[in-house]
């Protein structure tokens, strides 16, 4: 296949809406040395359409994951360092709702 024949989608990013949310928010705990914000990985995943599955092979401390769980999507991730796959483990757990009144 060469370029010419590839079939591709063009995304015009003439509008600066492409790299809203691109910064760090003041509040978004930063795990990791080169952890992309939330909100730009959420977008995206949303170019992905309808693919139900999203594989990170470089997980670090698992915010790709955690944009797949927010959008209901399932997701693997691999890491090689294992101190970012107990940072992306506690990031992911499933809260648990208390019974206690």
């Amino acid at each position: 296949m060469t370029l010419k024949s590839a079939k591709y989608k063009f995304l015009d990013s003439t509008g600066d809406h492409l790299w809203n949310g691109m910064l760090r928010k003041g509040g978004e705990e930063r795990f990791h040395p080169t952890q992309k914000p939330l909100e730009v990985i959420s977008w995206a995943l949303g170019l992905a359409g309808d693919v139900q599955t999203v594989l990170d092979p470089w997980m670090g401390s698992g915010t790709t994951l955690r944009a797949a769980k927010n959008a209901g999507k399932q997701a693997v991730g691999i890491e090689r360092e294992e101190k970012y796959c107990k940072i992306a483990t506690e990031r992911l757990k499933q809260g648990v709702l208390s019974f206690e009144s």
